[in-house]
């Protein structure tokens, strides 16, 4: 319930069964500042005791009416055995700024925001330039250590250039503070902590007063949990490096054990990519399940054509589709009469994937449009096509370089942009740029 409403803050409290209570910063949501505070599911659910401070304007909790309702705050939690502050991002300014006047036991941030005002200093300018004009506002914020109080934990992403700017002013400013790094979670760090069983857990911990517990857990929950996996999974250095390890989580009984794991198969572009360079590094069998088992789990069966028996074709699953490096598939737009690289199962039901198909030592590139079956051909300096035919005229050659594949029209190589886009005049392949066939067993 609210318990004290201001024209800028707000403070809402939660009595629960616990004999410590925590008190929590939202980064600032004006919109929902009168209805939600931070983490307040987690609150309910377990029946902690709580305390949540929201703002309506901005403020970053420097407003004067912070001296209001910390008294009130205080009023209340004086019956508890234990207070525990937890922000994050803006949200954390407010529960290190307040940590003393709030007679903090443990103080746990993340993906914290402590300097913010430009005139302290070049590297505030550079790296946050995009706030310029709001920062501009804030003269006077800086955080003393003398308002510093209680155990101190600073979750962040060390490669995230804004935070660990800001982890180091922190601990400039207050050595002792105790250090948690979550690499590759960018500045939302809660991303790899949230759920009500994994945050609880973090509060228990810190409740328990035990540093080494609260490493542990904060360790444990972030390495187990799915957002980690979608981060890590992400990264380039992970697909393009290391493709059959990726492949061995993704069907290991282990990762299925994770709650939610079916989220990383949410992105197509991902899965398409590690098939790609599993094909690519002579992995074309790991490549081809984890394929099928994208394909018959995850998609819309309605977008996929397993008609065989409706087409003059025997055996149409086991015609290739072609991915780029990019974790798209070769289609052709009907709309825009282009070659394109794109989504196809989750895609614009404009694009029809293409197939390479071989007849009498011939190899085309087909598909599927309204039913009818039709080739590609390179006619008039543009890709067109025609009803699938014997005729061998289709200028699109067809090679084949191990387990990848190279496409070529009279203008030069067919090769996949990064931004969907597909040329069709590239004067030499590089070795990302050519295409990894791939079909249904």
């Amino acid at each position: 319930m609210v318990i004290y409403e201001g024209k800028d803050i707000v403070l809402h409290y939660i009595e629960g069964d616990t004999d410590y209570i925590v008190i929590t910063f939202a980064d600032t949501f004006p919109h929902i500042a009168h209805e939600r505070f931070y983490a307040q599911s987690v609150m309910e659910k377990k029946k902690i005791s709580a305390i949540g401070f929201a703002s309506k304007l901005e403020s970053w909790y420097h407003s004067p009416e912070m001296e209001v309702a910390n008294k009130l705050c205080n009023d209340i939690t004086q019956k508890y055995k234990k207070r525990i502050l937890i922000g994050a991002s803006k949200g954390s300014y407010g529960a290190l700024k307040h940590s003393v006047n709030l007679n903090a036991d443990a103080v746990f941030v993340m993906g914290p925001r402590f300097y913010i005002n430009p005139t302290e200093g070049q590297a505030i300018i550079s790296l946050f330039h995009e706030y310029i004009e709001f920062i501009k506002t804030m003269a006077g914020v800086s955080i003393d250590k003398e308002e510093i109080g209680g155990k101190v934990y600073v979750d962040y992403d060390p490669y995230d250039l804004k935070d660990r700017y800001q982890y180091e002013c922190i601990k400039r400013v207050y050595p002792s503070t105790i250090t948690l790094y979550s690499y590759f979670t960018g500045h939302i760090v809660a991303g790899s902590l949230s759920g009500t069983e994994n945050f609880s857990r973090i509060i228990e911990a810190l409740a328990s007063g035990n540093t080494n517990k609260v490493l542990q857990v904060v360790s444990h929950v972030r390495r187990h949990h799915i957002n980690n996996f979608l981060k890590i999974f992400e990264l380039p250095q992970a697909y393009t490096r290391h493709p059959l390890l990726m492949y061995r989580i993704l069907i290991s009984e282990k990762f299925k054990k994770i709650p939610y794991y079916e989220r990383i198969f949410d992105s197509e572009n991902l899965i398409l990519r590690v098939c790609h360079h599993l094909i690519s590094k002579n992995y074309k069998s790991e490549a081809t399940s984890l394929f099928n088992f994208y394909i018959k789990n995850y998609t819309i069966p309605k977008r996929f054509d397993l008609k065989g028996e409706s087409f003059t074709i025997s055996n149409i699953v086991s015609l290739p589709y072609l991915l780029s490096a990019h974790g798209n598939y070769l289609c052709y737009n009907a709309s825009s009469k282009n070659l394109v690289n794109c989504h196809f199962f989750n895609g614009n039901i404009a694009d029809i994937p293409l197939r390479i198909y071989q007849r009498n030592n011939f190899c085309k590139l087909i598909g599927i449009w309204n039913e009818i079956w039709i080739e590609l051909i390179y006619k008039s300096e543009k890709i067109t096509f025609r009803p699938l035919s014997n005729q061998t005229d289709t200028n699109i050659e067809i090679v084949s370089h191990g387990n990848m594949i190279t496409l070529k029209t009279p203008e030069g190589f067919v090769t996949a942009e990064p931004n969907m886009k597909v040329r069709i005049d590239t004067s030499k392949v590089l070795e990302w740029e050519v295409f990894a066939p791939i079909s249904l067993s």
